[in-house]
């Protein structure tokens, strides 16, 4: 068994010893998980922004092993190194600016700074960027609006503020009104599917049994066709099994689909049905959030 030795200054960061058979981009996405766990937008304690910051440390050295192929990055300052070398840690974080706040962030003890807590949350996406290109994913462009989204979270700024033009007509499922089982701290517990919060979530639950969000289409209507759009970043086997259902109520239910395996983007198409409201479920002890349910 083998650990990365990862560190943040001179001091050696302890991580526990990865299966043997774990490849690198692997154990990027569980460091890069964990660290999902204890940095996303709420009350965090020191201790909590510490973790995630060892956590991301060793997923963006591990995540660095794996796009450039090289075996031999151990540290943060190699991995970076190497990944600027190529170009990777610019293009995965949105430029040269935001990748300098993400080195430093990684490399900094202050945890009570909200610039150093913005950078910990723009490591975080740009770790799930390298992971994607290490793939072979394209990498999801890191917008201006995604950008300032992020930052906005380390601020307490609100996330409405932030616009973006739009032409034309809004999507009719963008009006459509939801409501949450449960509600991670600096999210909301109900709006609308065409509102974006923090890491471009429209809701995030807490972990729980069985969470849901009811989606009311405001009026009965038919409906055979459902796109769903999974955190991109991080995160994609959360939230399963899940369950499409349809209901005239709100409160009685019928499923139309189930979902078991991890997806960034998944289409359900069934046969038409009179509802008018969606109810999309997890069967098991998980977080739930999406960033995008187009129904039609």
């Amino acid at each position: 068994m083998t650990t990365t030795g990862a560190t943040t200054g001179d001091r050696p960061i302890d991580v526990p010893p990865s299966p043997p058979d774990a490849g690198d981009a692997a154990l990027a996405a569980r460091a890069l998980e964990l660290a999902g766990l204890v940095i996303e937008p709420g009350t965090r304690t020191p201790a909590d922004r510490a973790l995630g910051r060892t956590l991301l440390a060793e997923a963006f050295v591990a995540a660095a092993r794996a796009v450039t192929r090289d075996p031999s990055l151990r540290t943060l300052e190699a991995a970076r190194a190497a990944l600027e070398a190529t170009g990777e840690l610019g293009r995965a974080a949105g430029g040269d600016a935001p990748a300098r706040t993400v080195v430093q962030a990684l490399t900094s003890d202050g945890d009570g700074d909200a610039r150093n807590v913005a950078g910990l949350r723009l490591a975080e996406v740009t770790v799930g960027q390298l992971l994607r290109t290490a793939r072979g994913k394209p990498r999801r462009a890191l917008t201006p609006r995604r950008r300032a989204i992020y930052y906005a979270g380390a601020f307490a700024l609100v996330v409405a503020a932030v616009v973006v033009p739009r032409f034309g007509p809004r999507p009719r499922w963008e009006s459509y009104r939801w409501k949450v089982s449960s509600v991670e701290p600096s999210y909301k517990v109900t709006g609308t599917l065409g509102e974006h919060g923090f890491y471009d979530l429209i809701f995030h639950t807490q972990n729980q049994s069985n969470p849901w969000v009811v989606i009311d289409m405001l009026a009965p209507r038919s409906v055979d066709h459902v796109v769903i759009r999974n955190r991109q970043d991080c995160c994609i086997d959360r939230g399963l099994p899940m369950v499409v259902e349809l209901g005239m109520d709100g409160e009685s239910f019928t499923p139309v689909a189930r979902r078991t395996e991890p997806f960034d983007t998944w289409t359900v198409d069934f046969a038409p049905r009179e509802a008018r409201y969606m109810r999309i479920r997890a069967e098991a002890t998980t977080v739930l959030h999406l960033v995008e349910i187009q129904i039609s």
